[in-house]
């Protein structure tokens, strides 16, 4: 990403690369949220927290951090956040949570190689990319995968966290509010890409996740893997001029045609898995 990350709302910015990025949004308030937090602190701070400063932006006044789901690419960086702004608190889904906590028992008990000095140095350093405690975790509805849950993060202003099974199991996605160009905006920030194993589920919570993202007024859109959708080369148009039209501002209706093609996309993999054809290729 081009230095002090992309802009691409009136209060928020992409940082991070082409593949793998993160969304930090202003608060009214002017405190910080955080969605998603890279691969590992080394990253966190070259990628995002140094680009921060040189717009204005003080990582001390972050308030949350959203993780989007249990992969080390979202996570790594959460420990030196916390480091920065002690009151920080971590949300992410109750499958995310287990399966960060299962990696953190992981780093703990395995074997490390080097002299004793080494191997405490190589144990804590891996400790430290893995969030040492997750503040609020967002359940499934009882009898279904997918869950939702309201929390605030400032006065008069919700984060919507839709836990929505598909990439992994503990895929969530959120929609929070935004401005553009003075008009306050609904942006749903997904967090993930495809799954062969998991399509039939990630169907149907692509479909959840456009319900209620309809329901809730969400018009506009990115993914934090710059690469999908060529995030990547739209937020540079912007960052190039603010004027440009903006794709992320999709609108409702462009919101509901493209999670249909993207549900009917996982449906037609299913399929394919089912009967054979996929392994064919």
């Amino acid at each position: 990403m081009p230095a002090g990350g992309a802009k691409f709302m009136d209060n928020a910015w992409y940082f991070g690369t082409d593949v793998t990025g993160m969304v930090v949004v202003r608060l009214p308030d002017g405190g910080l949220v955080m969605f998603d937090a890279l691969t590992t602190p080394a990253d966190m701070q070259a990628q995002t927290l140094d680009q921060m400063k040189t717009i204005g932006l003080d990582p001390a006044k972050v308030k949350y951090v959203f993780i989007g789901h249990e992969h080390g690419d979202h996570y790594g960086g959460v420990n030196l956040v916390r480091s920065l702004a002690p009151g920080a608190l971590v949300v992410a889904s109750t499958p995310a949570a287990a399966s960060i906590a299962a990696a953190r028992t992981s780093a703990e008990t395995r074997t490390y190689t080097g002299t004793p000095a080494e191997q405490a140095a190589a144990k804590a350093a891996r400790l430290f990319a893995i969030p040492d405690k997750i503040d609020i975790t967002v359940d499934a509805f009882a009898g279904v995968a997918t869950g939702m849950k309201r929390v605030k993060v400032a006065e008069g202003v919700e984060v919507v966290s839709m836990l929505a099974p598909g990439h992994t199991l503990g895929q969530m996605n959120v929609i929070v509010p935004v401005v553009h160009q003075g008009q306050t905006r609904k942006l749903l920030i997904w967090s993930g890409n495809d799954s062969i194993q998991r399509a039939d589920q990630y169907a149907a919570s692509t479909d959840f996740v456009a319900d209620l993202g309809i329901k809730e007024g969400a018009d506009s859109f990115i993914n934090t893997h710059g690469y999908q959708s060529a995030i990547f080369g739209h937020l540079r148009k912007l960052k190039a001029n603010a004027a440009a039209p903006n794709p992320m501002l999709m609108g409702t209706e462009g919101l509901r045609r493209y999670f249909g093609i993207y549900a009917n996309c996982q449906r037609a993999l299913a399929q394919r898995v089912r009967d054979g054809t996929w392994q064919a290729m």
